[in-house]
């Protein structure tokens, strides 16, 4: 089996049984986690902001000031110079997992068409599907999955595979991005559940795709078969 296929398929069997739950308990989460008081707050914010795509471009730079100074990395470290590996290889992919993250939690939001949480129930439904993709703007009001999550997640997610010390950091940001948008209310626990998901295995397949050749298309940052 493809590797890639098989981490899908592992990360689905793992993660569906969780969404189910997460999808049990949205109304009692919604309840419990809201608190618009708390969104405002300065920790709050910065937690958010690590599902925002221009803080990836910037951890990008800071990952390629790194290695251009150092001559390459490895996945084990900052420092340790890797010749054959190209030295935009790293930042390329922590940005390109976050991109890739977020625009397929954009595509995926309208394909399923589930609402944000009802502000009076906090139940999400459903809502009609939208004939074309990002319709009035992309103001839709849909929130599976969460976008700003899967973002977050997809980013930790890559820099904790080419770091692995840093991996339960990472973990703990993302999870924190999510717990954000559930203080705002602005999604259910489900959403956020499907948005980690989405954005881990957004990373874990770019890692396996993109990890194993160190020369190829983009100058290595793509692997030979793209």
């Amino acid at each position: 089996m493809n590797r890639r296929v098989r981490i899908m398929l592992q990360w689905t069997i793992v993660w569906l049984p969780v969404f189910l739950i997460a999808w049990m308990l949205d109304g009692l989460a919604y309840d419990v986690f809201l608190d618009r008081s708390k969104a405002a707050e300065d920790w709050v914010q910065m937690l958010r902001q690590i599902g925002y795509l221009p803080t990836w471009i910037l951890v990008g730079v800071l990952f390629l000031l790194v290695d251009r100074r150092r001559g390459g990395g490895r996945p084990g470290g900052l420092v340790a110079p890797v010749p054959a590996k190209p030295r935009h290889h790293r930042a390329g992919l922590v940005v390109l997992s976050a991109i890739v993250g977020g625009l397929v939690a954009n595509v995926l939001k309208p394909i399923i068409g589930r609402l944000r949480p009802d502000s009076v129930e906090g139940v999400a439904r459903f809502a009609e599907r939208p004939a074309v993709l990002w319709a009035d703007g992309g103001d839709l009001g849909l929130g599976l999955p969460s976008g700003h999550t899967t973002v977050a997640f997809a980013g930790c997610g890559m820099v904790a595979l080419l770091i692995p010390a840093w991996r339960w950091p990472m973990m703990i940001l993302a999870a924190g991005c999510g717990l954000t948008r559930l203080f705002a209310g602005a999604h259910a626990l489900s959403d956020v559940v499907a948005g980690a998901w989405v954005g881990l295995a957004v990373a874990c397949w770019l890692w396996a795709w993109g990890e194993g050749p160190r020369r190829g298309p983009a100058n290595g940052l793509l692997p030979r078969d793209l």
